[in-house]
């Protein structure tokens, strides 16, 4: 999991709440004296009584997937998509060209760790899922080269490099390879899937080498949610 200051925040807050619960329950016992409940608050039982609705806090949290964490709902227009996007803390979106097609990104903001970014852009054409694997080749074989990955022909495109995947109602195949941006190692997920009959939405993030497992619950909360806005 990522160590940022919102998540620092989590755990503080949610050991405040803690001590508040268990203080309570002392001072109702003390019968709505303080001393009484200050003192019986500093006792083993009632540390552990704190410590264990703390660790459940966050167990429960963990379960849920954060799914209740804010998120900010973009209505892009240039690509006819809704897409969700981490509110805390805010990542900072733009929409730009490139090759002549709107691109959606979100970028982690200043600080954070570790620093990320995503994008989106629609292929102007649907894809049946027949024609899935020639396009996912084609396109994941110009993803690595930007990355400035050397080795992009056909038989470096494994089958065990591709996979099915769904996000939401995208149905489509997923890559995950490293590369790099500059002179820093970065690895990449990249996808492209759509609804039946529908322009392909291709999606990709990228992060410090090794560290994409850190991203999971924000690749789940953004991409899941990814849809049409006609769909709305």
């Amino acid at each position: 999991m990522d160590i940022t200051v919102y998540f620092m925040g989590q755990l503080l807050g949610r050991l405040a709440a803690s001590v508040l619960v268990v203080w309570l329950v002392c001072w109702l016992l003390s019968r709505l004296k303080f001393k009484p409940a200050w003192h019986a608050l500093k006792r083993g039982y009632s540390l552990l009584a704190i410590l264990m609705i703390w660790v459940l806090g966050m167990v429960g949290n963990i379960h849920a997937g954060e799914d209740t964490r804010a998120m900010i709902i973009n209505q892009v227009d240039p690509l006819d998509l809704v897409i969700w996007t981490e509110a805390e803390p805010e990542w900072i979106t733009r929409t730009e060209m490139y090759r002549d097609r709107p691109v959606f990104i979100a970028e982690t903001p200043e600080h954070y760790y570790p620093p990320a970014a995503m994008s989106w852009t629609v292929m102007p054409f649907s894809i049946s899922d027949a024609e899935m694997p020639g396009v996912m080749q084609q396109a994941l074989r110009g993803a690595r080269q930007n990355y400035n990955r050397s080795d992009t022909s056909t038989e470096a495109l494994t089958p065990a490099l591709i996979t099915d995947q769904q996000y939401g109602t995208l149905r489509g195949q997923q890559a995950e390879f490293n590369g790099r941006l500059g002179d820093t190692p970065v690895d990449v997920q990249f996808f492209i899937g759509a609804e039946p009959g529908k322009p392909a939405v291709m999606m990709q993030v990228y992060t410090l080498q090794g560290k994409l497992p850190h991203l999971e619950h924000q690749i789940r909360r953004s991409w899941n949610n990814v849809h049409y806005m006609k769909n709305q």
